[in-house]
């Protein structure tokens, strides 16, 4: 009900369409792209909209989207991304623009997109929610981390299926590593993609103007993770 909620306020919202605007014209994805992923806008009056649906407190209060003084988790001004499991909403996080992407208390990480790679026999992994959907928007299926250093050993798990898993995290100190690490525990089939702009992500790259075809060129120089030999 909630993420239903957000998505419709994303293109009801008054000001000026502030988050839809912010994700067309500035992070580059197209409404298909929006509306299958059912992004949406927290614009404050969620916790009104769940009384009105007939949840109860208590329900309300378990779901964590509601703060103990009655104020929404989001607050106002945040895009949200639902996560879902088997079309399943079971997690959602809210990202401000030019700030932070925060999740919601107690509620445990998760892949972001993890639907999307199910019996792919390639598939990606990068380095938050805008950089997945910019992959999928360029017909790659891929998953999103919620942190450079946030990989869990479940979600290798998730990878049986694929052959190949190319890992794109942002090209900084944090991204490196964390890439490393996932390579790691993903095993001999990952392969490292290094975005050629410094402390930049694959967002950066596909708004520099690149296509599916670049893309295709950072994957063809990608390294093994665990094995190298002399050149």
């Amino acid at each position: 009900a909630a993420a239903r909620y957000y998505h419709d306020a994303l293109f009801d919202d008054t000001e000026q369409y502030r988050g839809y605007l912010y994700l067309t014209d500035e992070r580059g994805l197209s409404e298909e792209t929006i509306l299958q992923n059912k992004l949406g806008w927290s614009d404050g009056r969620l916790a009104q909209f769940l009384q009105r649906e007939g949840f109860s407190p208590d329900e309300i209060k378990e779901s964590r989207l509601v703060k103990i003084n009655g104020e929404d988790f989001f607050g106002k001004g945040a895009i949200v991304f639902p996560y879902m499991d088997r079309g399943r909403v079971t997690q959602i996080r809210g990202k401000y623009i030019g700030g932070k992407t925060i999740s919601l208390p107690g509620v445990p990480s998760q892949l972001y997109g993890s639907d999307s790679i199910v019996g792919e026999k390639t598939a990606f992994v990068v380095e938050g929610e805008l950089d997945r959907l910019v992959m999928q928007q360029l017909g790659f299926p891929a998953v999103g981390v919620p942190g450079a250093n946030t990989w869990k050993p479940e979600w290798t798990t998730l990878l049986e299926e694929s052959k190949r898993v190319y890992v794109a995290y942002d090209n900084d100190n944090p991204g490196r590593a964390g890439a490393e690490k996932a390579a790691k525990e993903i095993g001999p089939k990952s392969r490292l993609v290094e975005v050629p702009i410094n402390g930049g992500d694959i967002s950066d790259f596909y708004l520099s103007g690149k296509t599916s075809d670049d893309i295709n060129y950072l994957l063809s120089k990608a390294r093994g993770g665990l094995l190298v030999t002399v050149e």
